[in-house]
């Protein structure tokens, strides 16, 4: 109950933790300033690399969705991963719904390793339901027909496991 009121008085200790426990693991971040509005992010990272892996350009994210992204960039042992960005301030298409990329929330990732997602996704799709509850491929829409699209929103792709 102690650790709850401290957390509500002086939110920034849990900023502090997250952004603290991925420089530990040598990973290059660096803590940013949200975006001020409704599309802010909560404790907020610049991630450049991991510690065995490479962001191409860095990605703007929340702390807790840059660790599921490196922990999954680890898993599949990626040395670079090609994105199209994280944050973004805008609704999901053809919804009123903002997206998971306008809280920091969400990746767009378009090659691993050099290799384009849109030849080869099936096992980076895999790992990423380890990581997220969805991942959307090229088998999803003609939307992402070139990227996964990974967060951890309210979304179930994982749980259904419509692709597999």
């Amino acid at each position: 109950m102690r650790i709850f009121i401290l957390l509500l008085l002086f939110p920034f200790v849990a900023s502090a933790s997250c952004f603290d426990d991925l420089q530990s693991m040598g990973w290059r971040v660096k803590a940013v300033q949200s975006p001020s509005g409704f599309c802010s992010i909560n404790e907020a990272v610049r991630l450049y690399a991991t510690d065995t892996t490479t962001f191409h350009p860095s990605v703007l994210l929340s702390c807790s969705t840059a660790k599921d992204v490196g922990m999954w960039a680890k898993y599949i042992s990626a040395k670079r991963v090609d994105n199209v960005g994280g944050y973004v301030c805008r609704k999901q298409r053809s919804s009123i719904f903002p997206s998971q990329h306008s809280f920091g929330k969400a990746i767009d990732v378009t090659a691993i390793d050099g290799v384009p997602i849109s030849k080869d996704w099936h096992s980076a799709y895999k790992a990423g339901c380890k990581f997220f509850n969805t991942v959307l491929t090229p088998m999803h829409d003609s939307l992402h027909h070139d990227h996964l699209h990974m967060d951890n929103g309210y979304g179930y792709s994982c749980l259904f496991d419509i692709v597999r």
